[in-house]
């Protein structure tokens, strides 16, 4: 099937594909020491769902072995996201021409 004639959202599919299978051997890793820390299948596949930074999975875990408080848990993942901040305030030339609703 040519590339040109197929529809945008399996051309995208094409390309991210190698980046998704990048993912498995990081999603296994942390699944393996989030199963040593003591949680079930379960709550492993829950965190790795509702959780979306791979950086904070595996501090979750970390933090989880030094047997820290929950409240320090969600203020040290807070930090380490709040490097997105800069990311996504490194963008705002970038969008100067779009709508506010955008």
């Amino acid at each position: 099937m040519d590339k040109k004639k197929s529809a945008p959202w399996l051309q995208s599919l094409h390309a991210v594909m190698p980046l998704c299978l990048s993912y498995i051997p990081v999603g296994l890793a942390c699944g393996v020491l989030l199963q040593k820390v003591g949680f079930d299948p379960i709550l492993a596949g829950l965190l790795s769902i509702l959780v979306f930074s791979g950086g904070a999975q595996f501090l979750v875990a970390s933090m989880l072995t030094t047997q820290a408080s929950f409240a320090t848990t969600l203020l040290m993942v807070f930090f380490l996201e709040l490097r997105y901040t800069l990311l996504g305030s490194s963008l705002s030339g970038f969008m100067k021409k779009e709508k506010n609703v955008f």
